[in-house]
């Protein structure tokens, strides 16, 4: 497993392309040009075709990247999966509900996220789990997870959870449930980005002024390029911190409070 120096960033969300070797050493480049120590690689789920193991090995040979286990609705078990991410040294499993046609509210669809909630509970490996529920009506419900979802806590407790994106629009009903479970941590990647200007940004900022120890920060890169989401993100950060100076906030949304959760 790669070491992560406690000093500098750590990105939470990052889609490496491991097809084009110079865009993965400009991007690693980029990175260390913004005090990044290292990053957390997800396969991209509407463009990953290769193989999980091969993406840890990917990721490992970067002596940057920590590689993220892509859950594939391939007849394994929860279980299994879990287990081949835990021998291949991923540290968390991603669940996309929607590239997964994943219908949280059918008993089928419900019955699979306690299943793999339980899984990760027996493995001691997080899951990434994707909130950003909008699309086409023709390939999904579009209804926010977070009834199913809280309920799948409920009853699976133990489960240490990234919620990516921070629920987007519906990003104060999710700070709710981060709040009362300190397994829950949310993830502000692609979020703080897409809704700038918006009433999203309001509770972001109510957020980070009074509930900072429960939240990441991500690029989504490539989705928005690295060097506008570091801007956006010191923007956001004077405004919540007149100490913005010392990094307190900086150090604890770009670092600590990731690093604390997956024990790296």
């Amino acid at each position: 497993m790669n070491e992560l120096k406690e000093t500098g960033r750590l990105d939470s969300l990052s889609h490496p392309d491991f097809d084009n070797s110079d865009s993965v050493f400009t991007l690693i480049e980029s990175y260390k040009k913004h005090r990044f120590r290292g990053a957390i690689a997800v396969p991209d789920p509407f463009k990953f075709k290769g193989s999980n193991v091969e993406y840890c090995e990917k990721c490992r040979s970067t002596n940057f990247f920590f590689p993220a286990w892509l859950y594939q609705a391939n007849g394994r078990a929860p279980i299994q999966t879990f287990e081949s991410a835990v021998e291949h040294q991923a540290i968390a499993v991603k669940i996309h509900p929607r590239c997964l046609s994943l219908d949280l509210f059918s008993p089928r669809g419900y019955g699979l996220l306690i299943s793999l909630f339980e899984a990760s509970v027996e493995t001691g490996l997080p899951i990434y789990f994707c909130t950003f529920w909008s699309d086409s009506l023709d390939k999904s419900r579009s209804i926010d997870p977070i009834g199913p979802l809280s309920q799948a806590l409920h009853a699976v407790p133990a489960t240490r959870i990234v919620l990516l994106h921070g629920g987007g629009v519906n990003f104060l009903n999710y700070i709710e449930l981060a709040r009362f479970n300190e397994n829950v941590l949310l993830d502000l990647s692609f979020t703080f980005m897409k809704y700038q200007g918006s009433s999203v940004m309001q509770d972001i900022f109510f957020a980070l002024s009074t509930f900072d120890n429960r939240i990441c920060f991500g690029t989504d890169s490539p989705y928005y390029d690295l060097r506008d989401s570091m801007v956006a993100s010191d923007e956001l950060l004077r405004r919540c911190e007149t100490d913005f100076s010392e990094n307190r906030l900086e150090e604890k949304v770009w670092s600590k409070n990731l690093r604390q959760f997956l024990r790296l």
